[in-house]
């Protein structure tokens, strides 16, 4: 190796060959010894590796100029208890063929890396790597790292993978720049602890088709409009962690879900969430945000937690597992064939294949309407398409814009027929008009018993139990809206009495042809 243990500033080029050791190492040998490194301008070029903080600490400030590391560039891979080392990166161009942040080497030391990268270009031709512990190391979270990217003109270009936490503790704070990459891989097992953070108003994170995503901790991002999400045909996948559950940070504003608004929020290709862990979705800004995923795939006993957020979808969920949409609502805009069957199933059996048999199931629940002590709040469904009068053909739902072949989901009022918030004579008609054309002439309604004329409780007909859920629904909300905003206008009581005594009349057995 070839150690530094005094200032040293570059201003022209330098070009150091790696001896048979095949590294440059930035630090004394001792560990009370300190490395500074400084290039200002010229080229730096280590055709092996370059270590900081093999010992005591190294620092490596890069204001301009160039530096290329043939190997791996390792800060603080320390053997000592204080192997805390930093690079500085405010300009220039930075390329290795390996970038580890926080290296943990020997057992029974305490590693900690930094990276700051203001500005600049810093690209990997392999992989990234912000927390790492050595495979023959124990499972101590000692070999930590951070990677700071915070300036607005900084790129980096990771040609491989970025890994935060392997095997160590990695942070991935993304505040401005733009971060590109083949894979990201927070927690690359069950010992990794990673984040990765991405905040402000500059940010960009970019992934191709075909890009992949690994998941053991959490996922968070607090950016506003202004940041750059492009991954909408990337897939992001959680898998086992040390505690089975992960938070995931969604657009502070629900801002659509047609045209430029799936790049805008931070739309992903595919998220999958592996069996047995819960994926808890969280809003860093403002509320009403959405999780956009042109699919959405749940092994078995996986559980996304919208957490009263929203849910955009291209397709429909492929769900083995759980989707607990809380008071949240979900849009799924498709081409071609429409998924409704397959998501009123999936609301069938959240409402009626659980514990209690009461919205706790799998497939697409809401824990708030099982909490409902009153039983009046509920999923319902329609196909924006639905040729029924007064259903479907909507331009917006919930305030944000939705095509013609979109399916929408939404928590509501037993007995909202048209998912308008609030239900009245209009819902009414349409179980009244269904169920007579059923009872009396045998006609089941054009596209069959469904929640928009009044089958309720999805079991395939309408009978006095989807009235139940009307007529509860309509006296103990009085006519408010779900939102919780002013009540609509009310029927009399009068008016009121009549629809149901109404409804007691159409439910009564009738006297068939010829009876006496």
């Amino acid at each position: 190796m070839v150690p530094f243990g005094l200032p040293a500033e570059v201003l022209d080029t330098l070009s150091l060959y790696a001896t048979s050791s095949g590294a440059v190492t930035l630090l004394a040998t001792s560990g009370d010894a300190h490395g500074h490194y400084i290039i200002q301008g010229g080229s730096l070029w280590v055709q092996g590796d370059l270590e900081l903080g093999m010992v005591g600490v190294g620092t490596f400030s890069h204001n301009n100029g160039s530096v290329t590391v043939d190997g791996a560039l390792s800060i603080a891979n320390g053997e000592s208890l204080l192997g805390t080392s930093r690079y500085d990166m405010d300009g220039g161009t930075l390329s290795a063929g390996w970038l580890i942040v926080g290296d943990l080497k020997v057992s029974g030391v305490m590693n900690y890396g930094i990276f700051d990268h203001d500005d600049g270009t810093v690209t990997v031709a392999n992989d990234l790597i912000v927390g790492h512990e050595w495979d023959d190391m124990p499972a101590t979270g000692w070999g930590d790292g951070t990677y700071n990217l915070t300036g607005a003109s900084a790129q980096l270009d990771v040609i491989g993978s970025t890994f935060v936490g392997n095997q160590g503790e990695g942070t991935f704070s993304h505040s401005q720049g733009t971060h590109t990459t083949e894979q990201l891989i927070l927690g690359a097992d069950a010992t990794g602890s990673g984040s990765y953070t991405l905040s402000g108003a500059g940010g960009a994170f970019i992934g191709g088709s075909g890009d992949r995503f690994f998941i053991r901790g959490d996922f968070l991002s607090q950016s506003d409009a202004a940041t750059a999400w492009n991954t909408d045909r990337a897939d992001l996948i959680f898998r086992q962690g040390s505690t089975g559950r992960h938070t995931m940070n969604v657009t502070s504003e629900d801002r659509g879900a047609v045209g430029a608004a799936w790049t805008d929020n931070f739309a992903w290709g595919r998220v999958s969430i592996e069996a047995g862990e819960t994926v808890i979705l969280a809003d860093a800004g403002a509320p009403g945000g959405a999780l956009y995923t042109q699919n959405l795939a749940l092994e078995t006993g996986a559980t996304l937690d919208a957490a009263d957020l929203n849910l955009r979808l291209k397709a429909a969920p492929v769900n083995q597992g759980t989707v607990d949409m809380a008071t949240g609502n979900l849009v799924v805009e498709y081409d071609g064939a429409s998924p409704f069957e397959a998501i009123a199933e999936q609301l069938r059996c959240g409402l009626s294949d659980g514990p209690t048999g009461y919205w706790d199931g799998p497939g697409i629940h809401s824990g708030d309407a099982a909490a409902d002590a009153q039983r009046i709040t509920a999923l319902g469904v329609i196909d924006n398409s639905d040729s029924e009068f007064g259903i479907g053909g909507l331009a917006e739902f919930a305030g944000e814009p939705v095509s013609l072949q979109s399916v929408l989901v939404a928590y509501c009022w037993y007995g909202d027929a048209n998912l308008d918030g609030v239900v009245d004579t209009n819902d009414y008609d349409k179980i009244n008009t269904a169920w007579l054309l059923w009872t009396a002439e045998g006609i089941v309604p054009d596209g069959g018993f469904r929640w928009a004329v009044g089958d309720f409780n999805y079991d395939g007909t309408i009978d006095s139990n989807d009235y139940d859920r009307i007529n509860n629904a309509w006296l103990l909300s009085e006519g408010g809206l779900l939102s919780g905003a002013a009540p609509a206008p009310t029927p009399e009581p009068a008016t009121l009495a009549l629809l149901a005594a109404a409804s007691i009349v159409l439910l009564a057995p009738r006297r068939k042809r010829g009876d006496a």
